[in-house]
C-alpha cells in the first residue's frame, strides 16, 4: 500500500525548505496548497550548476555548517559528482531505513558480510555498511579493489556473504581462474546485491546462483541523493519493495512529461520531494530512474511498501530508427545463454541521430566466440526489439570502479 501525506502538510513542508534555502527561494517563492503541482521540477544538472557556482554544497543547504556530521558524494556515474551534506538527523533516517530494508532480505546477527562497494565518500561504502550493522551482522568493510587479498580472506571465512555489485563477480571469477580455482570454491553463502541492475531479471539471477553456490538477493536499490537505500526485496523475490513512504512524496512522469496516477502497472520517471530533509531537501526531483509499480496489495512476507522494479533510464533511452530501446532491455536475451558471462555493453555514437548500434558481449570462453552463436543473438534481438544489432563476442569486458556501465557513446 502507498498512503502519502495530505497537499495542506506537504505544502508546509515545502515553504519550510523554501524558507531555509535560498536555492529555493530564487527557484520557487512561497507555495500555496494547490500550487505544488506546477512547481517546476529540479533536475541533478541545477544541483550541480549550483555547487560549481557556490561550492562546496551550493546554496540549497538548508542547515548550517555546523550541523552537517557527514559529507558523501555521488558515484558520478551517469553525471559528475554531487556532494551530498547529511546532518545527524538525516543519517539516522537513512541507516534506519537501510536496516530496514537489510533485514527484509534476510541479512541478521548469523551473517558475515564483506561490504564490497566503494567506501571513498560514496554512499553505498560507509553508510550502508551502518545500515548492514543494524541487522546485526558482522560487516566486513573490504571496499573496491584487491580483490586478490579480498579471495584469501574470504578463503579463510568459509559460509560468509557478499555485498557488491553484480558485475565485480566477473572481476572476482577472473582472479580465481588464475589460481585454478571455480566461484564455488569460495564457499560464499549469500549474495547481497546492489548499485547496479540485472536481480530482477530470474535468468541472471539463476545463472549467478548456479555458478557461484549461493542464494542471490535484489538487496539494495537506492539514489545516494535522495536516500541511499529505499528498495529491496523480500523472501517472495518478485519485486521490490518501497520502504520509504515517511521518508519521501512520490510523483511518477510518463514520456510525455504529464502525471500519471500511481497504481498498480503504473510506469514513469520516478520524481521525489524529501519530507524531513534537513541539508539538502530535494523538491521534485527527477531521479531519471523509470519505475513500475508492480502491485500496490499486500504481500505475503507483511512488510507494508508496495513493490516495484526499475526498467532503466531515462537518459538511457535510445531512439533507432524509430524505435525505443533501453539497454537494460537486453538482459533477459543475453542472460538465457549457457555460453555468455551475462555482463554485456551497448555501444553508440554520440551523434543524433542513432543510425546503428551494437553490443559487445562477454563470452565465458573463447570457444564460444562462434558465427552460430552471432547468427543466433543477432537473430533473437531482431525478433524481440525490431532493432538490428552489430554483435561483438569478447572474452572480457572491463569494469571501472567494479561497475559495470551498459551504455557507451562513442
Amino acid at each position: 500500500m502507498l498512503k502519502q501525506i495530505g497537499r495542506m502538510e506537504l505544502t508546509a513542508v515545502v515553504n519550510a525548505y523554501i524558507s531555509m534555502s535560498p536555492f529555493y527561494q530564487d527557484k520557487y517563492g512561497l507555495v500555496e496548497n494547490d500550487d505544488f503541482e506546477a512547481l517546476p521540477f529540479l533536475s541533478k544538472h541545477e544541483l550541480l550548476e549550483d555547487q560549481k557556482k557556490y561550492p562546496p554544497f551550493g546554496t540549497n543547504l538548508a542547515c548550517s555548517q555546523e550541523d552537517i556530521i557527514r559529507i558523501h558524494r555521488t558515484s558520478g556515474t551517469t553525471n559528475s559528482p554531487l556532494l551530498i551534506a547529511m546532518t545527524e538527523t538525516d543519517l539516522q533516517q537513512v541507516t534506519n531505513i537501510g536496516t530496514t530494508l537489510f533485514k527484509l532480505v534476510g541479512m541478521c546477527t548469523q551473517d558475515t558480510v564483506f561490504n564490497c562497494l566503494n567506501y571513498n565518500m560514496w554512499m553505498g561504502g560507509y553508510t550502508d555498511h551502518q545500515s548492514m550493522e543494524g541487522t546485526g551482522a558482522a560487516i566486513v568493510p573490504y571496499g573496491t579493489g584487491y580483490t586478490d587479498s579480498l579471495i584469501e580472506l574470504i578463503c579463510k571465512m568459509p559460509d560468509s556473504s557478499i555485498h557488491c555489485t553484480p558485475s565485480y563477480l566477473s572481476v572476482i571469477k577472473d582472479k580465481l581462474v588464475k589460481r585454478g580455482l571455480k566461484p564455488r570454491d569460495l564457499k560464499l553463502r549469500n549474495g547481497f546485491f546492489g548499485a547496479e541492475a540485472g536481480l530482477g531479471n530470474p535468468e541472471f539471477r539463476k545463472k549467478i546462483e548456479n555458478e557461484w553456490g549461493i542464494e542471490a538477493f535484489n538487496a539494495n536499490y537506492g539514489i545516494s541523493e535522495v536516500i541511499s537505500i529505499l528498495g529491496a526485496e523480500c523472501s517472495e523475490k518478485d519485486g521490490l519493495h518501497f520502504g520509504a513512504s515517511e521518508a519521501l512524496y512520490l510523483e511518477l512522469l510518463n514520456s510525455d512529461m504529464e502525471l500519471i496516477p500511481i497504481t498498480s502497472g503504473a510506469k514513469g520517471e520516478l520524481v521525489v520531494t524529501h519530507l524531513k530533509k534537513q541539508a539538502q531537501p530535494l523538491i521534485r526531483y527527477r531521479t531519471g530512474d523509470i519505475f513500475e509499480i508492480i502491485s500496490l496489495d499486500s504481500c505475503a512476507c507483511q512488510f507494508k511498501g508496495f513493490k516495484f522494479s526499475i526498467s532503466g533510464r531515462v537518459d538511457q533511452m535510445l531512439n533507432i530508427k524509430g524505435v525505443n530501446f533501453y539497454p537494460e532491455s537486453l538482459r533477459s536475451i543475453v542472460s538465457s545463454y549457457s555460453e555468455l558471462t551475462g555482463n554485456y555493453k551497448v555501444i553508440v555514437s554520440k551523434e543524433e541521430p542513432i543510425n546503428s548500434i551494437s553490443a559487445l558481449i562477454e563470452v565465458k570462453q573463447k570457444s564460444s566466440i562462434h558465427e552460430e552463436l552471432l547468427t543466433r543473438l543477432i537473430k533473437e534481438i531482431k525478433v524481440s526489439h525490431n532493432v538490428s544489432f552489430e554483435i561483438i563476442l569478447t572474452e572480457k569486458i572491463d569494469f571501472v570502479g567494479n561497475k559495470s556501465k551498459l551504455l557507451e557513446r562513442v
